[in-house]
């Protein structure tokens, strides 16, 4: 029997040389609407542009429109010019640029500087002033479409006043760029209201569509996203160009797919609280990294197809979110009576599920049934001056030794209410501002200046959230005699001489046992300092963290988070052989209990990416 011959393996189609013999002269005019250029939409125009075989140079829109090319460089690439990109927006300046051109393609010079011959020259002849639009079709139909329609107000009257070769002789390239079986078949010229169909693909949605949503970060966000690389522009298979890791690719806080993120959120937390199930918990987390980094709006599942960690279960759930809005699977967990109770338990600061399904065996079903206990105990105490002390004896008698809760959770008992009610940045600044005031005069009682201050506050904060849990504040000294005991000071200037009402719950003073840690994690430690402090009218968490100089590279990148980031950082590591944590970088070794850290001086965040080899991206890129 005669096995069937196997159908040729179909392989992604190479990049099209559309741009060939074109040089393109793209005005970017610092805008941030869909209509603009702005200085990363630029940028990408002129990736694609070089990538499939043109010539392209970004400049400023307003050194051609206001007149100011004067210098060589400028003239000579106005004259080498092909094509000029211009964005709608400033169609009605048109006329202006018209203008330049013209006396750029026809100036001559004598010994008293620059003179303009006034010779007539339709610029259509020589040159089209386009929208962005003509690249984009050229680069969605991998071919050099007819310029006529894209042309610019009054560059396409003059264009219609007479022939153009360089037209002509581009619509023969697009004519001889499609052979058939059948002879030579005339290829359509592309527009978006011809009959030409327009294809909507995540390739070139990146830099036409899914730009907006990046247009309302703020200038220096921005900035940073561009000098990163921009939105990542994807060529199939999609598989081969998505980063493997989180900390390999840029994710803003407004990205495009906030149609998506909250469901898968809310799956996240459900799976991690509410069921404890830690694998499907990591399945949604790593899809919902995707999703935020993901440069375009994904409008159906198949788009996500060959990316990594997003398989056919995962793709599955996103297409009922995308068709319906709903999520089954979710609305399952949430019927089960259990699962509500767990989540309950774990709004308590420091409660994950693991001790909200032993206090939810004990009999608690909900923080309001705790905190009843825990006022019925301060009435029954016995007097003891001793802050708890009646609390702590009444839930010995209803908890076993490995359910008692810590003092860390007893606070957030007490204060669940108040730990829920979020900071804004304004008021997270002003904690910062007052451990800085501590702080600065702690050091001047040393005899040191603010100069040797390292302060820092990280977390949330740091990545531009709106919203805050509490306020991750690090501080350290470059001097040796300015650090030893920073920590007590500040606590000691807050309350005596800043009069301010503070609850201090220092590391270790705990009821319950600390989780073994490994031996290079001991090595070190930054003491984190839990304060309540009364901040107008509420109790706030404000972590005061003091790592030594030398580590403190280490330690702001460990608490700027996201937790996903800082786990994909430690994995990546990993793969290098290498070990990440809050304190060093070490090298990986077959005994763990004494591995070897790395020598080198890290200054800042930036060293440690580096070391790595890894592109820099600043917190506010790190929402993954």
């Amino acid at each position: 029997m005669k096995r069937k011959a196997a159908s040729p393996r179909k392989t992604a189609a190479p990049f099209s040389s559309c741009f060939a013999d074109t040089e393109v002269l793209i005005l970017e005019d610092g805008g941030i609407s869909p209509h603009d250029i702005s200085p990363m939409r630029a940028g990408l125009l002129l990736k694609k542009i070089e990538q499939h075989g043109g010539t392209a140079e970004v400049i400023p829109a307003n050194e051609v429109l206001e007149g100011h090319l004067r210098a060589p460089e400028r003239d000579s690439k106005l004259c080498r010019a092909t094509h000029v990109v211009l964005s709608k927006s400033l169609e009605g300046k048109v006329p202006a640029l018209v203008e330049s051109l013209r006396r750029e393609k026809n100036k001559d010079v004598n010994e008293n500087g620059t003179i303009y011959a006034p010779l007539p020259l339709t610029v259509g002849r020589s040159c089209q002033v386009v929208s962005p639009d003509w690249v984009s079709d050229c680069l969605l139909h991998r071919q050099l479409v007819d310029p006529r329609p894209y042309l610019l107000s009054l560059a396409r009257e003059e264009r219609n006043e007479g022939g153009d070769a360089s037209t002509e002789a581009a619509t023969k390239r697009v004519e001889a760029a499609e052979p058939t079986a059948g002879g030579t078949k005339k290829a359509r010229l592309s527009h978006p209201s011809a009959s030409t169909p327009t294809v909507v693909s995540p390739t070139h949605a990146a830099i036409e569509a899914c730009l907006a949503p990046f247009s309302d970060l703020d200038p220096t966000t921005r900035d940073a996203f561009f000098a990163y690389g921009g939105p990542l522009v994807l060529s199939k298979p999609y598989s081969a160009s998505f980063p493997k890791f989180a900390c390999q690719r840029p994710a803003p806080a407004q990205h495009p797919n906030r149609h998506l993120t909250p469901l898968f959120e809310d799956l996240v937390e459900m799976y991690g609280l509410g069921v404890g199930d830690k694998e499907r918990e990591t399945a949604f987390g790593r899809v919902l990294a995707v999703l935020r980094a993901c440069p375009w709006k994904v409008r159906e599942s198949k788009e996500l197809k060959g990316i990594r960690h997003v398989g056919g279960s995962m793709r599955a759930v996103i297409e009922e979110i995308l068709t319906t809005g709903r999520c089954s699977r979710l609305e399952k967990l949430r019927e089960d009576s259990s699962h509500r109770c767990l989540l309950d338990l774990c709004r308590i600061h420091q409660v994950g599920h693991a001790t909200a399904r032993k206090w939810y065996e004990a009999g608690y079903r909900s923080v309001a049934q705790i905190q009843a206990d825990l006022k019925r105990a301060e009435e029954t105490g016995d007097g003891e001056e001793q802050a708890g002390g009646g609390v702590e004896r009444y839930l010995g008698s209803t908890f076993c030794t490995s359910q008692r809760p810590s003092m860390e959770q007893l606070l957030g008992i007490l204060f669940v209410d108040e730990y829920s009610v979020k900071m804004t940045r304004c008021q997270v600044a002003a904690l910062e501002g007052i451990v800085r005031e501590a702080a600065l005069k702690a050091l001047a009682a040393r005899g040191l200046g603010a100069e040797t201050l390292l302060l820092q506050t990280c977390g949330g904060y740091l990545r531009g959230k709106v919203l805050n849990g509490d306020a991750d504040v690090l501080v350290s000294c470059t001097q040796a005699q300015g650090q030893a005991g920073l920590r007590e000071e500040i606590k000691r200037i807050m309350q005596e001489d800043m009069g301010i009402d503070l609850l201090i719950l220092k590391e270790g003073n705990t009821m319950g046992g600390f989780a073994s840690k490994p031996a290079h994690e001991k090595i070190a430690s930054h003491g984190n300092m839990l304060t309540l402090i009364k901040h107008e009218g509420l109790y706030r968490r404000l972590d005061v963290i003091s790592p030594p100089p030398d580590q403190w590279a280490f330690c702001v990148l460990g608490w700027s988070g996201s937790k996903q980031m800082e786990k994909d950082l430690r994995d990546y590591a990993d793969e290098q052989g290498l070990h990440l944590s809050q304190q060093a970088v070490f090298r990986e070794t077959k005994r763990l209990t004494n591995p070897k850290s790395i020598d080198g001086v890290f200054h800042s965040e930036e060293d440690v990416w580096e070391f790595l080899g890894l592109k820099y991206l600043p917190p506010r890129l790190r929402c993954a």
